[in-house]
């Protein structure tokens, strides 16, 4: 009988609470003494990622470029000022001639974290760039915490979980993606999400179910299509795997046996193992009926553990999927109006790693991506280095090598994911890919094979924590610790063997065009050196001088932290040394002290109620974007996802700047970097003025369109023919439509039925991101034409009455208006919208349902009393 730990008869003694209470209290001290190192590991890696970020995020000394903040931030920026002004920010109007921004999955607008920085800025009109470098950089965290749990519940080893986060969150791939911010949040939930897969396979517990599907919806919502194709094939394939396995652990159990009757699965065997099938005796000496082999319990059993494997894999993929609901509908649509829905392979393939690139493993700086010479790689910077890390690639192979006969199938899945990762991140360069191309749905729809890199990282990361593994369950002297220490050895020597020669031909390049590059290589063989000695030297100690296991553990994960921080810390942004507010301004670009954005708001405050857009041609990257924050109209635009027919008019109109088919688009002002002369030859002084001589220049189109205005007559024509008449016809645009050819058109918009003077006039009233209020006063029946972009989900409305929208002039909207006094109100309200947030609030619904179901029955079980506790 068991002794109570506390005996409350004892004289003297303070009774207890009660014995429920003392049950539940010991419980939860044990469990909170056993998640103390997990906490001290965390707060390793936090404490690192501080340093390794602080002259980003607190010192501010610089800023991250490229993407996040021409792309990123100003996407960011609009909505936040959008919602401050309280305004719907599902459309634009400032880029593009009108854009969808609910269906760019870029701008992650229904991200949980992004929603949380704008909540957090809710009092600031401008949001602070600041605050999306802390996001970015969060995220860099979140996954090293993801890929520490996981790595843990692989393996045991702390130390080997410290060492694959800093591996996969610290590499090259997540330090060179800073800017691709959608990516990088994306990629941040691969670990998370594969941990809680794994734990609902092997449990087949509601609750994981449940983590699982909200993790792979938030990475969904993070926005970045191929990140999420990468993650829903894996899932699939372990799901696949997973049954698979189940199956051929089965063994025998789903076997019939040679000679029985398959039709119908009775068979006689000589043995009755578990789940026999053979006719057996009963009490009376009877023969029983021949049991069917599908009806074997064995079998049943089985068939029920593989169909679970499915069901749980679909049921992730599908209730994760079904979260982001709310941002694919509307990405989908959006698709399918952009070259992405005829992408051929060779875009698809764009950003391919080349083999070569595989020396930056060893040599992150070998392209000088960090000088001293011009970076002389072949491709973008951000791809060109796959550096993980030289000592997680010696434990990655000694996981592999030396892998326990438990963890055998283990490593060998994840030595065969790294090498299919790493095949398929080369893109055009093998054959795979194109097969990919071909056969998986979606793949024909993105590019940049190059993002495999982050998959190939995370499985050398968790192989190294198996390497660590390997070498905590040995003695000092073990085989594992011996086949490592050789191993430095061999590469200390290679290393030294290249020094020898790269100092040679540093001494022959002297003075010449490729000293610089020959002093970068010759630098990172030197840093190269001094990692691996150290490494050697901490494993020589340990194998000779029998340094302490937790010593030596404590030295690699150093070793390995210090060489990570050196080769990768500030990649990105350590030649952008500028504060992270000295960028962009409410009305200033690059310097507040320039007019430019102030004489441009002026000039759209002068034109009201009237309209007119700019066109930033060569004036720099910042004036791409830059109008969605200083809520200037532009024709221009930074977006991978530019619907077909507007990139066609655009195309056509920009063409010839001196063409009427130019003022149609509405631009008033064309912003160059120098005279208009080296932009546009051939561009007209008398229609083009210069009002402002700076950076950029800005000339006037004095024959600018307007944005609204009314035309008597239609013509309909197929899509393929309507751009040519328009180049043809420009001239007479003014008072002519053309309307796509099989769409119904009043009888009185037909050619011929204008008046014999205008048909009228039209002046906006209101104009808001998802509204358009018009004022039209026609002597006639004719169309109101807007310069808007037209897109799916716009809708029409005459004096409060639905009214057809009309595509007008291959990319605008237009809307035909009886005689007489009327207002033309336009609302955009998707309908993918709508029906993508009903989905997503059921599968939140859902998945709600399965973790707090989940978590009760997990309750339940722990709470449950243990027999024999009390005696």
């Amino acid at each position: 009988m068991a002794k109570p730990l506390l005996d409350r008869s004892m004289s003297g003694q303070r009774p207890a609470a009660s014995p429920r209470r003392s049950s539940r209290l010991w419980p939860a001290l044990s469990r909170l003494r056993r998640h103390v190192p997990t906490v001290l590991d965390l707060g390793f890696l936090a404490g690192f990622w501080l340093l390794y970020f602080w002259p980003l995020l607190v010192r501010q000394e610089y800023l991250i470029p490229y993407d996040i903040i021409e792309q990123h931030y100003m996407f960011q920026a609009f909505v936040h000022r959008s919602l401050v002004a309280g305004q719907a920010p599902w459309w634009t109007p400032h880029i593009l001639g009108g854009y969808p921004l609910t269906a760019d999955p870029l701008t992650m607008l229904f991200y949980p974290p992004a929603l949380a920085m704008h909540a957090l800025a809710w009092r600031e009109v401008l949001l602070p760039y600041l605050y999306l470098e802390w996001l970015a950089a969060l995220h860099v965290l979140w996954a090293a915490a993801g890929t520490y749990l996981l790595a843990r519940s692989l393996t045991g080893s702390r130390a080997g979980a410290v060492l694959a986060a800093l591996t996969y969150a610290f590499g090259a791939f997540f330090a060179m993606h800073l800017p691709h911010l959608s990516a990088l949040a994306g990629l941040s939930w691969l670990p998370w999400i594969v941990l809680a897969f794994r734990r609902a396979l092997r449990e087949r517990s509601l609750f994981w179910i449940g983590l699982a599907a909200l993790a792979f919806g938030m990475m969904a919502l993070a926005g970045h299509a191929l990140t999420m194709l990468q993650i829903g094939y894996l899932l699939l394939g372990l799901t696949l795997l997973a049954t698979w396995r189940r199956r051929s652990e089965a063994g025998p159990a789903l076997e019939v046996p040679e000679g029985a009757d398959r039709s119908h699965g009775d068979v006689t065997q000589a043995t009755e193992p578990v789940g026999s099938l053979c006719p057996t005796a009963g009490a009376d000496g009877t023969r029983r009926p021949s049991v069917p082999a599908w009806k074997s319990p064995l079998r049943l059993a089985v068939l029920r553990a593989m169909g679970g494997n499915l069901l749980v894999g679909l049921a992730v993929v599908a209730l994760g999927a079904g979260l982001a609901m709310v941002q694919l509908l509307p990405s989908w649509e959006l698709g399918a109006h952009t070259e992405r829905a005829n992408f051929p392979y060779e875009e698809a393939v764009v950003s391919s790693i080349q083999p070569h690139w595989l020396v930056t493993m060893a040599l992150p700086n070998f392209f000088a991506t960090d000088g001293p010479a011009p970076y002389w790689g072949s491709g973008d910077p951000a791809e060109t280095n796959l550096y993980a890390g030289l000592l997680p690639l010696f434990l990655a192979a000694l996981g592999v090598a030396r892998a326990r006969p438990e963890d055998r199938r283990a490593t060998a899945l994840l030595a065969v994911g790294a090498l299919l990762a790493l095949v398929l991140a080369f893109g055009e360069h093998t054959w795979v890919y194109r097969v990919a191309y071909d056969l998986l749905p979606g793949v024909d729809r993105v590019r940049r094979p190059a993002n495999y890199v982050a998959l190939l990282h995370l499985a050398l990361a968790l192989l190294a924590a198996y390497g660590v593994k390997a070498l905590e369950r040995e003695p000092a002297g073990g085989g594992s610790s011996g086949m490592l220490l050789r191993w430095l050895r061999g590469a200390l020597l290679l290393a030294l063997g290249l020094l020898v020669l790269g100092a040679f031909l540093l001494a022959r390049s002297a003075g010449g065009p490729g000293q610089q590059v020959m002093q970068g290589i010759v630098d990172g063989v030197v840093l190269a050196g001094l990692v691996l000695l150290a490494a050697y030297s901490a494993m020589l100690a340990r194998v000779h001088w029998h340094l302490p296991l937790s010593l030596l553990l404590v030295l690699l994960v150093g070793i390995a932290a210090f060489d990570l921080g050196t080769a990768t810390a500030s990649a990105t942004y350590k030649h952008h040394r500028m504060r992270p507010d000295s960028y962009i301004g409410l009305d200033w670009a690059g310097d507040p002290s320039a007019p430019t954005v102030r004489l441009l708001l002026e000039a759209q405050r002068s034109a009201l109620p009237e309209r007119f857009r700019i066109l930033p041609k060569q004036a720099g990257s910042i004036w791409e974007n830059g109008p969605l924050l200083w809520r200037l109209d532009s024709a221009w635009g930074y977006s991978v996802l530019w619907p077909t027919y507007y990139r066609e008019l655009f195309d056509a109109a920009t063409a010839d700047p001196n063409s009427p088919l130019f003022d149609l688009l509405n631009v008033r002002y064309l912003l160059t970097p120098g005279p208009i002369e080296e932009v546009s030859p051939g561009a007209h002084p008398g229609k083009f003025s210069l009002v402002h001589q700076g950076a950029p220049w800005i000339y006037e189109n004095r024959s600018v369109g307007p944005r609204v205005w009314v035309a008597s007559q239609a013509i309909p024509l197929p899509e393929a023919e309507q751009i040519p008449y328009l180049r043809e016809h420009a001239g007479a645009l003014r008072d002519v439509v053309v309307l796509d050819e099989g769409v119904p058109i009043p009888p009185i918009g037909r050619p011929g039925s204008q008046g014999s003077g205008p048909a009228g006039s039209a002046e906006i009233l209101r104009y808001e991101n998802t509204r358009v209020v018009i004022r039209a006063s026609l002597a006639e029946p004719a169309f109101v034409v807007l310069a808007d972009t037209f897109y799916p989900g716009w809708e029409a409305s005459v004096d409060g009455a639905p009214a057809r929208l009309y595509r007008a002039n291959h990319a605008f909207r237009a809307v035909w208006v009886p005689a007489g006094e009327h207002e033309v109100e336009l609302r955009f309200a998707p309908t993918t919208l709508r029906l993508g947030s009903l989905v997503s609030a059921l599968a939140l619904l859902v998945v709600t349902g399965l973790v707090v179901l989940g978590l009760g029955r997990r309750r339940g079980r722990s709470s449950a009393p243990d027999s024999g506790v009390d005696g």
